[in-house]
């Protein structure tokens, strides 16, 4: 699928392929050095955002640059990846028809962040494992922001008379009109409410996110 499914030109090679080589951080691979960004440099970042960049990395980077040395990458290689993400060629089987040949242009950015983010890493001090910043100038899709349609004051009334059958009705109220997200609705405990000032607490999340480093399991759910 890529022009960068070739082998690793020979003077790299000894660093990929001789497991009792020396180790040198400049001839890592792209998706080497992706992966120790995430896991180190994002440490301190959330659980569910690390899980997400993982995710991304073996989705759709992994397997388009295999492994492509860092310090090979440049300009042209990086706007040929965007352009591929584009095509319908960079759609999995599981994804939803968004009307777009390849990727949505917000998923294409996202993927873009997180290889952005790691090689300014390389290129800036103290590490300096790229002599320049190959993602300036790099021409991501524009976002086109739809339209959101709001509830009519019929439709509110109508969709609250239904609410009151269900028997999780109150969360649905919670999250009608409070707005707050699904994670941080199945977050709520008791210890969240206070009655005499009529006040809600909202300050944790609970999401499930894929686990990389336990083969016993494939995702856990998290509080943050």
């Amino acid at each position: 699928i890529s022009i960068l499914r070739q082998p690793v030109p020979s003077e790299y090679s000894m660093y990929f392929n001789n497991g009792v080589g020396i180790y040198r951080e400049n001839y890592i691979s792209l998706v080497d050095w992706i992966y120790k960004y995430i896991v180190f440099y994002c440490a301190s970042r959330k659980a569910t955002t690390r899980g997400t960049y993982l995710s991304i990395l073996y989705r759709d980077i992994q397997p388009y640059f295999g492994e492509f040395p860092l310090i090979l990458i440049n300009f042209d290689i990086l706007q040929s990846y965007i352009n591929y993400l584009s095509s319908p060629a960079a759609r999995h089987q599981d994804d939803p028809d968004t009307g777009y040949p390849g990727l949505n242009p917000k998923s294409i950015r996202n993927i873009i962040c997180i290889v952005r983010g790691a090689i300014r890493k390389a290129v800036y001090p103290p590490l300096n494992i790229l002599s320049r910043d190959p993602t300036i100038g790099l021409d991501l899709p524009r976002i086109i922001t739809p339209k959101i349609r709001v509830m009519s004051e019929e439709e509110m009334l109508a969709f609250i008379r239904e609410m009151r059958r269900e028997r999780l009705c109150m969360a649905m109220f919670i999250s009608l009109f409070t707005g707050i997200r699904m994670g941080e609705l199945l977050a709520l405990d008791w210890t969240d409410l206070d009655e005499q000032k009529q006040r809600l607490k909202i300050d944790k999340n609970l999401e499930r996110v894929q686990v990389f480093d336990d083969p016993s399991k494939k995702t856990e759910l998290v509080l943050q």
